[in-house]
């Protein structure tokens, strides 16, 4: 040690001087061709102070496949790291560049997000769709089931589609959603359940007033969407009743109840009470 001894009594060690032969007159070595190298020194330990235990590295984690999968294979078998890393700079540049455009689509938009928009526009259709599946066809009694089942398909099974994607999405619980919606969807066809359920009913009554309420835009193209009319029939009893019937039945059945609003005879329906479709018609001899 050039100043003395070390102040830990660690035994001193003779270096070479860096300028001149060594002071015992021994030959200077060769250093060419030689290599240093830096050895590592292990910390000051001010006086006083404990030495810190160094921390044992942690072993590293095992990974298992879970029951009945086949075993995970070593990620270098999978993909290289370099081909990782460079799509991993790809997706983030696409993203950066465009980050709500067709990039921020591509990458992000999960499938269960787009079937969510699908389900979406099918529902909000049935709701206020669902009724011209009941006012434009021709319903007559042996057809009227099939018409008013499909309209009650669309609507409840858009809920329950609707739901089901909605919990997807939002990973919830899926049937429970599911089942919400579902019954919002049997609200929405409330009267097309309760005509399936009660099937058609007899209406009787004479004709008091009857006022074809044609949307005559509609009708000089021939479309019956816009046709609606207003029957008043007065019972046997003296009540009267308002029937309001739309769509392909209002010209169908125009000529009967003029027919028997004319001739003063009693006309009796056979109609879904809840919808107010109209399946037949026709004026009776009262007894």
């Amino acid at each position: 040690h050039p100043t003395g001894p070390p102040p830990d009594g660690s035994p001193t060690r003779r270096v070479p001087h860096p300028t001149g032969p060594p002071p015992d007159g021994s030959p200077q070595p060769d250093r060419s061709g030689i290599i240093e190298v830096m050895c590592a020194q292990e910390p000051e330990i001010a006086p006083g102070e404990e030495p810190k235990t160094p921390v044992p590295a942690a072993e590293p984690a095992e990974i298992s496949a879970p029951k009945d999968q086949p075993a995970l294979e070593p990620f270098d078998e999978l993909v290289e790291p370099d081909e990782l890393s460079a799509h991993i700079r790809t997706v983030v540049a696409d993203l950066d560049a465009d980050p709500e455009g067709d990039a921020a689509s591509t990458y992000v938009r999960r499938p269960a997000d787009r079937g969510f928009v699908f389900a979406l526009f099918f529902f909000v259709g049935a709701i206020f769709l669902g009724s011209l599946l009941t006012s434009l066809p021709a319903l007559h009694s042996h057809n009227w089931f099939f018409w008013v089942g499909l309209r009650l398909l669309v609507q409840i099974g858009g809920g329950l589609w609707f739901g089901y994607a909605l919990a997807d999405m939002m990973e919830l619980g899926r049937w429970q959603i599911a089942l919400v919606f579902l019954l919002f969807g049997a609200v929405i066809s409330m009267n097309a359940l309760l005509d399936a359920v009660q099937g058609p009913q007899p209406v009787e009554g004479t004709v008091a007033a009857y006022v074809p309420e044609t949307n005559y835009l509609h009708d000089s193209f021939g479309w019956q969407l816009g046709l609606r009319a207003q029957i008043e029939l007065e019972s046997s009893d003296g009540h009267f009743m308002v029937l309001t019937p739309a769509g392909a039945q209002v010209p169908r059945w125009r000529e009967t109840i003029r027919r028997c609003r004319e001739s003063d005879l009693p006309i009796q329906f056979l109609m879904l009470t809840r919808l107010e479709i109209i399946l037949d018609a026709h004026c009776f001899q009262s007894a």
